[in-house]
């Protein structure tokens, strides 16, 4: 796995931003996308995927019985653009993807976080 600091040197290389601003975009980049999930938004980044959330629930027969106690799951969907699709099977690799229990997510009061001042400013 490549950790963060390696992706953020890597990430400032190939888009001459200093290292501290990349660091700081890419910590908030995770509650900004819960941010817009919890609303119930789709979010989309370019290049890369979107990221939506779906619900596994018991069925009712009319929609006056349908009730939120009856959602049993809350999942995170990733689906990748095409093109990263297309980069990525040109490679002779794995590809596998880590989630995280978006229950726990969802219940955090303030996920947007602080502000990140520019260190550079």
């Amino acid at each position: 796995m490549v950790d963060q600091d390696t992706f953020v040197n890597y990430l400032s290389q190939i888009t001459g931003i200093k290292e501290a601003i990349c660091l700081g975009v890419l910590s908030k980049l995770g509650a900004a996308v819960i941010n817009y999930l919890k609303d119930g938004q789709s979010v989309d980044i370019p290049h890369l995927g979107t990221f939506n959330l779906t619900a596994s629930s018991t069925g009712v027969k009319t929609l006056d019985e349908a009730k939120a106690s009856q959602i049993k799951a809350i999942n995170l969907r990733f689906s990748a653009k095409e093109e990263t699709d297309l980069v990525l099977s040109r490679c002779a690799l794995t590809r596998s993807v880590s989630l995280t229990n978006t229950n726990d997510v969802i219940k955090e009061k303030d996920p947007s976080g602080e502000i990140v001042d520019d260190p550079t400013a």
